[in-house]
């Protein structure tokens, strides 16, 4: 079962949707949102090398100088942003690859230094083991209305009636 960055940071916003997502029912195509954060992607930081995959389970933004970097828009939901750019810390720690990380906010020009600490790695773990009892689910859970909702390219499917 390979849990990606994009799952696991998702796991930090709605269950719905990592079970959704799992099984590639998406709606970001049709998101403005997610097509601001492309655009901004393939217009920033033009002269690092863009979308490193590790093992198809993370796609790092791009690494310099021993830091991984993850561009962000806004950080609105910094939280899982954080805890994306700590997956990604984690899973090149597995693989014997130190290193810290940094989460560039272009837009607001300001940037955040992110450490994987040891209370992390039980914490991902946790994580983890909770994703696969989302996705082992054989129905989706039930959508919960929270804040960020409005924005969330699954909004129609999860609250239209």
């Amino acid at each position: 079962m390979n849990i990606t960055g994009t799952l696991f940071s998702y796991a930090h916003l709605c269950d719905r949707k990592v079970w959704l997502y799992y099984r590639r029912i998406s709606f970001e195509n049709q998101s403005d949102l997610v097509a601001i954060g492309k655009a901004l992607d393939q217009t920033t930081y033009l002269r690092e090398r863009h979308h490193i995959d590790v093992d198809g389970l993370i796609n790092i933004d791009y690494i310099k100088n021993n830091v991984v970097h993850e561009v962000k828009k806004s950080d609105k939901i910094s939280e899982m942003a954080i805890w994306q750019l700590k997956y990604y810390l984690y899973i090149l720690k597995e693989k014997g690859i130190i290193m810290t990380g940094k989460i560039n906010y272009p837009l607001l020009k300001k940037t955040e230094t992110i450490y994987l600490e040891e209370q992390d790695i039980g914490e991902i773990q946790k994580k983890l083991e909770k994703i696969k009892q989302i996705i082992s689910l054989e129905k989706p859970p039930a959508p919960e209305k929270q804040k960020f909702c409005n924005k969330c390219a699954y909004y129609d499917f999860c609250f239209s009636e």
